[in-house]
């Protein structure tokens, strides 16, 4: 399937509090091929919009740093993206929290546990005295 999308350049801004800002915006566009499942509409941010505003902060996991992108929606100018980076980042903190809490429950759900008899059997046989014979 051919479909015509928009290509960008991106530039990168910093607050001197810390907060960064990737500025995505529209050069042209080209006609390209893109596969049966392609739906331009699958994120949230608008493509046919002139400029994007992504929101850049990192993080620490177990593997080490990773920086997190993400998007700012509602804002058209670098000063309006300022602002709202405080209110994004604290949305995407507690999905992250959310998605932690989720992945820790799905690992509490694969620890498996013997059936009560057995574990009940294993116990009586450690319990019962041990015959020694010459």
């Amino acid at each position: 399937m051919e479909t015509t999308v928009p290509y960008r350049r991106r530039e990168e801004f910093m607050s001197e509090s810390g907060a960064r800002i990737e500025v995505w915006s529209k050069c042209g566009e080209v006609t390209m091929e893109v596969g049966e499942d392609y739906d331009p509409k699958s994120n949230e941010e608008d493509l046919s919009s002139e400029k994007l505003f992504y929101g850049v902060m990192m993080v620490m996991t177990g593997q080490g740093p990773k920086e997190i992108k993400f998007f700012i929606p509602d804002v058209t100018e670098l000063e309006d993206t300022m602002k709202a980076y405080p209110a994004a980042v604290t949305e995407v903190v507690e999905q992250l929290e959310q998605q932690r809490i989720e992945a820790m429950k799905q690992q509490e759900n694969k620890i498996i546990q013997a059936p009560a008899a057995i574990l009940d059997e294993i116990d009586n046989a450690s319990r019962k005295p041990k015959i020694h014979v010459p």
